[in-house]
């Protein structure tokens, strides 16, 4: 699909009123642009992010069984979530501004973590009591209602602002976690989002998050490349972007800093260089000179701190 054809479009789905914006964008992401199937790559990538966030757990904060953890952007497919419970999370939560999942997601998941179980034994360290849960669940989940469905995976899904997070004791979770999420939130709300998570995170426990850098509107349109919305002012990027699917537009550099500013002990990083080479084919706007091609060129990272 033409990104600018999908701009276009998400702009003008941005300004029906909610939930609406997020139902037709659902179903435009499923009959034309094919974005919400659950692919064998797309489960795959995030039986990664699942498998990164809990090496990383077990290396700095220790064992996962009996935790509480948390999701920001829950999304179409709970594939981390369900990791979780599968290596001993107790109470396992994913947390969203909209109702993106449902019934019918859920219960496709269970059948392609089934199907892919030795990809799954390779990359989780599994319980198999957990094991047990899952595949009795499969075949039973059409005599359960919702409630009693999740119930089986502990697992719950929140609907709100990670700002106004009151469900929760403070230092209460020992892992936050995101995958493709902080890319889509504005700067100052990002910022209030890790100083709430501050307040509710173990002090021994872990933040888990991947950033996509990239220009999202790539993975539709191969005829540009991940750095193509680098070019474009803000004044001109503001008229482009929209609520439904928003870019911020950060590189590296401007989420390293906002940790310190914070506070936020980085243990580690993680990051894909990119391509420089591509980056030199774009007109990069002014308002990025600050950063180097190699800075500008990083598409993805992992952030672990505490």
């Amino acid at each position: 699909m033409n990104w600018k054809l999908k701009a276009v479009v998400q702009k003008g789905i941005s300004f029906l009123p909610a939930p609406f914006d997020h139902k037709v964008n659902y179903l435009m992401q499923k009959y034309v642009t094919k974005g919400v199937q659950l692919s064998d790559a797309y489960f795959l990538d995030r039986l990664e992010h699942a498998q990164k966030h809990i090496a990383a757990y077990q290396q700095y904060a220790g064992s996962l069984q009996g935790i509480q953890t948390l999701e920001l952007g829950t999304g179409w497919y709970p594939v981390v979530p369900i990791s979780l419970f599968l290596v001993g999370a107790e109470q396992v939560r994913s947390l969203d501004l909209n109702p993106l999942t449902h019934r019918a997601h859920w219960e496709r998941c269970l059948q392609v973590f089934l199907e892919k179980e030795a990809e799954v034994r390779l990359r989780l360290p599994i319980l198999e009591e957990r094991w047990a849960i899952l595949q009795a669940l499969a075949k039973e989940s059409s005599h359960l209602d919702d409630a009693a469905f999740l119930a089986q995976l502990r697992l719950s899904f929140l609907l709100g602002d990670a700002r106004e997070l009151r469900e929760f004791k403070e230092q209460s979770i020992q892992l936050i976690h995101s995958n493709n999420t902080f890319e889509h939130v504005h700067p100052a709300a990002l910022r209030q989002i890790l100083q709430r998570f501050q307040q509710l995170l173990d002090p021994k426990g872990l933040m888990s998050h991947f950033v996509d850098m990239s220009d999202h509107f790539a993975h539709a349109d191969p005829n540009i490349t991940i750095y193509n919305f680098l070019q474009f002012t803000p004044k001109q990027w503001a008229r482009i972007d929209n609520e439904v699917q928003p870019q911020n537009r950060w590189r590296l550099p401007q989420y390293l800093s906002l940790y310190q500013e914070l506070g936020l002990a980085l243990l580690a990083e993680e990051h894909r260089p990119g391509r420089p080479e591509e980056v030199k084919t774009v007109a990069i706007d002014k308002s990025f000179s600050q950063f180097t091609v190699e800075e500008l060129a990083v598409s993805h990272v992992y952030l672990w701190s505490r």
